[in-house]
């Protein structure tokens, strides 16, 4: 990917269609794998929720995707006697791992312990969930009965998710520019580019969504623990810079700017 990156502007050399599929279908691909960046978890978590809307759908939609996540995962037991010993387990511990070794050397360890404690009451609701409706030597894309099969939850909440955005100014990419643009000028002049808008909210940006929950769960929860008073100093940079950047019209989406 042939990108430069500047904290005021972003210049994407030439107009291959591939990287420009790539860059309309995940917007900031960094946030998806750079777990260790908090500043620029943080950031991002700011700027592309600024609505309060979006921010509650988000509060909601965050962990019901773990939870149908996990409840997915707990059709696998390691031990037919034992059904809590499952892969819902794994999948909790190696996210706790990760986000331990996230929180810790970054002076916010207690959020670390906080999103681990609450992966293991996802694991054990999660769990308990499972064992109420699952259908035995059911495939495993239907361990379930049909009204709670965590496969089709998962994809409804992503679904709310990504459509909680419609409240939020239209980033780049997404509108066939390189900045922002806001709604309502999308809505009248976007063109062709609001018809794939329509057909990728269900489908590519919808998945976005769901990927996104590895990456949203911790920063959601540092999120809320920065609103009754921790770590007031980290709370404050991030907020003035995301206030600065949204008072430009063109917020910085790649990097966290170093102002």
């Amino acid at each position: 990917m042939n990108i430069k990156m500047q904290q005021e502007k972003i210049h994407i050399q030439g107009k291959n269609f591939l990287k420009r599929f790539f860059l309309y279908w995940w917007v900031v691909p960094r946030v998806q794998w750079d777990f260790f960046d908090l500043m620029y978890q943080l950031y991002t978590f700011e700027i592309f929720h600024q609505d309060w809307r979006t921010k509650l759908a988000h509060y909601f939609t965050i962990p019901a995707i773990a939870h149908f996540t996990m409840v997915f995962f707990a059709q696998w037991q390691l031990d037919s006697h034992a059904p809590f010993i499952n892969g819902a387990l794994i999948y909790a511990l190696v996210m706790a791992i990760i986000h331990l070794l996230w929180a810790i050397p970054r002076q916010v360890w207690h959020a670390g312990v906080v999103t681990a404690f609450f992966l293991l009451v996802l694991w054990l609701n999660a769990t308990c969930f499972y064992e109420v409706v699952k259908v035995p030597n059911a495939p495993w894309y239907a361990p379930t009965v049909a009204v709670a099969n965590p496969l089709l939850w998962i994809y409804v909440f992503g679904l709310l998710e990504t459509l909680s955005h419609t409240f939020e100014d239209i980033p780049p990419y997404v509108n066939g520019k390189d900045r922002w643009e806001s709604r309502d000028t999308f809505l009248r002049h976007g063109g062709w580019w609001r018809i794939a808008g329509f057909v990728s909210f269900p489908t590519l940006f919808t998945i976005v969504s769901i990927v996104s929950n590895l990456h949203l769960l911790p920063t959601m929860i540092l999120k809320i623990m920065f609103s009754v008073g921790y770590r007031p100093a980290i709370f404050n940079r991030v907020q003035n810079t995301v206030d600065a950047e949204v008072a430009t019209g063109n917020p910085v989406i790649h990097v966290f700017p170093q102002k």
